[in-house]
């Protein structure tokens, strides 16, 4: 029709360019909002399945046999894996959908390998190591945000668990799991540096698993390590900010200067009126800093 018009002269090609933008705009927006209540109705069926499924299962699952048992939550992660490869073409909508029935998937995987192994003081390393493969192939498949906060939970449960199996007997193995941590913290902000995973929610779960890697060696006594951990991760979240500015890095390295400067504070001068005025004290100079760094930042904008 536009074609038409332009041809005939009663329109311009400028005008029909127009036309053709502000149509597309249109579409796109009122395609967004027809996606909603699609994307609400999948997630809920997709909560209802798992839910009717634990229902049915848990009312007679002390009365099934381990093989049984193993067998059944086998079937669901395969039929879950499953249903997740068949909904995942077409839009972000459906990956996302996808997505969580992989990680419930993941789940069902990780109960599967864990009755399996039940009775034979067995850890949950194991399991917890074949839910996180099936998630770590739910998000290389789909890519989702949904599915990289799943795949982020199951690394920090696989971190806890591969201490339990295999660090215990180590006299420094309460620092195990903070390593491991600032590990995963360094792969995801590696990765949401180079943009492989979102660059928001990378970095901010990045800056957490730091952050808890640091408070878990500064509860377990190693407060010097702690300490550094927290410098560190003011340090990184500074060059990677100047990098790419991001405002979960300025919050992360925020909470990483006040939670470790209010423990230093507090540990040197014994928490009592001494560390309220130290705590003050640092306070003022960071916010002096802060003003100058704005101040001088400013001004080299302004000579440009």
């Amino acid at each position: 029709m536009l074609a038409k018009l332009v041809k005939d002269g009663e329109i311009t090609l400028a005008i029909a360019q127009r036309i053709k933008e502000e149509y597309s705009a249109t579409s796109v927006i009122q395609e967004g909002k027809r996606r909603v209540v699609p994307e609400v109705a999948g997630y809920l069926g997709a909560a209802f399945i798992v839910i009717a499924l634990a229902l049915i299962i848990g009312n007679q699952w002390n009365h099934i046999a381990k093989w049984g048992k193993v067998s059944l939550a086998g079937l669901i992660a395969i039929l879950l894996f499953s249903i997740s490869l068949s909904v995942s073409t077409g839009s972000i909508v459906r990956r996302r959908l996808a997505s969580i029935l992989a990680l419930a998937s993941a789940a069902a995987t990780t109960m599967t390998i864990a009755t399996l192994a039940s009775g034979q003081n067995s850890h949950l390393f194991f399991p917890i190591l074949a839910g996180w493969i099936v998630a770590v192939a739910g998000w290389g498949l789909y890519h989702s945000v949904i599915g990289e906060l799943g795949l982020a939970g199951f690394s920090v449960f696989l971190s806890f668990a591969l201490t339990d199996e295999y660090f215990q007997h180590l006299k420094q193995n309460q620092l195990i799991t903070p390593l491991l941590l600032l590990i995963m913290s360094g792969v995801w902000l590696w990765f949401s540096y180079h943009q492989v995973f979102h660059r928001a929610v990378g970095n901010g779960l990045g800056m957490a698993m730091f952050f808890v890697g640091g408070q878990l060696a500064f509860g377990s006594s190693y407060r010097l390590i702690g300490y550094l951990i927290d410098v560190a991760m003011v340090i990184v979240a500074s060059w990677i900010f100047a990098k790419t500015p991001d405002a979960l890095l300025v919050i992360g390295g925020i909470v990483a200067v006040t939670v470790g400067t209010g423990e230093l504070v507090g540990e040197t001068l014994g928490g009592t009126l001494g560390a309220a005025i130290g705590l003050l004290v640092a306070g003022i100079i960071f916010v002096t800093a802060g003003v100058y760094w704005l101040n001088k930042s400013r001004k080299s904008q302004t000579h440009f």
